[in-house]
């Protein structure tokens, strides 16, 4: 039987929940897991809300989600050039 495949996928609003435990699961990796604040409310209004400040992509093995990117787009002045923060 062939493993299941590795995909990537922009985040939707029903991933907010997989966001949040993946960001817990992070913290708690890095012993930071006090210092999370964040809830499901924050993330949605943020990620999916009328001003969407940050964007996230979700990589999936199957249907499990394994890992997390989120990025916002900035700007250099010094440069005059876009950037990305990842």
């Amino acid at each position: 039987m062939e493993p299941p495949a590795f995909r990537i996928a922009a985040a939707s609003e029903a991933d907010v929940p997989q966001i949040l435990r993946l960001i817990k699961a992070l913290a708690d990796y890095e012993k930071l897991g006090h210092e999370v604040v964040a809830t499901e409310e924050a993330l949605h209004e943020t990620l999916f809300g009328a001003r969407r400040y940050a964007e996230a992509v979700i990589g999936w093995v199957g249907a499990e989600p394994v890992g997390f990117a989120l990025f916002f787009h900035n700007f250099s002045t010094f440069r005059g050039a876009p950037g990305l923060y990842l």
